[in-house]
């Protein structure tokens, strides 16, 4: 009598953890593929509408999976949830997964791609909308260069800065480059730290730091992406 297939008769909760990992493991490593999606014809069949419930959860792992599995399939999947998705860190991937692989993008779509990282930026707080931060690095638009300069300039949280600040020097200096590789900027963001290096609240001095960082970051990214007109002035959060 043949084996049952692993995959036959598994839910999407069971399906991610054997493709993508433990919730652990997706948190912590990422979501990269760790299982068999399409060995022979009735997995990749179920792998197809497992992705597609995914992508209905709005899972991130799902964008991930799709870009592994048949990315040109995956974009007529996810090209609809520009308009509807909601979850911060599956934006992030959705957007990065477009960006790519949406190879009949019109300037409408591109618009509002863009447009929707933008909002998740402008929230920047939560785990996913980290990932947006570091997905942007990658768009050098008007908007998403503005709402970066923003974090950096008035964001009371070090990670939020961190990420802004990485996603705007690697615009500048490509993908690669490292915002504490750039000293004086890096200080310019970093918290301050009482005696036990413990973290101090946001002070006064602590913002102009920051908003000098934020005006020496705009000025690399003008010097690079002359086309972009940006503000000259932050808002005080």
């Amino acid at each position: 009598m043949s084996k049952k297939p692993e995959w036959e008769g598994e839910n999407y909760e069971r399906f991610r953890e054997r493709v993508f990992g433990t919730p652990y493991e997706v948190f912590h490593d990422g979501a990269g593929v760790r299982g068999s999606m399409d060995r022979t014809p009735e997995e990749a069949e179920h792998t197809r509408k497992m992705l597609t419930e995914g992508v209905e959860l709005q899972d991130h792992a799902a964008v991930i999976g799709w870009r592994e599995f048949d990315a040109e399939a995956g974009v007529k999947i996810l090209k609809p949830m520009v308009k509807t998705a909601t979850a911060d860190q599956f934006i992030a991937e959705l957007v990065r997964f477009l960006q790519k692989y949406d190879k009949n993008e019109s300037a409408a779509d591109k618009k509002a791609r863009e447009e929707l990282l933008n909002k998740v930026i402008q929230r920047a707080g939560s785990y996913g909308s980290l990932s947006a931060l570091m997905t942007s690095g990658e768009m050098p638009n008007k908007k998403i260069v503005e709402s970066l300069l923003e974090k950096v300039a008035t964001s009371d949280g070090y990670l939020v800065r961190y990420h802004a600040a990485n996603a705007l020097i690697r615009m500048v200096k490509g993908k690669k480059a490292e915002i504490y590789d750039h000293k004086t900027l890096f200080r310019g963001i970093i918290s301050s730290l009482d005696d036990d290096n413990k973290e101090l609240p946001v002070s006064d001095e602590d913002r102009e730091r920051f908003a000098k960082a934020a005006k020496k970051l705009r000025g690399m990214v003008k010097r690079r992406w002359p086309m972009i007109k940006l503000k000259e002035r932050f808002k005080r959060s």
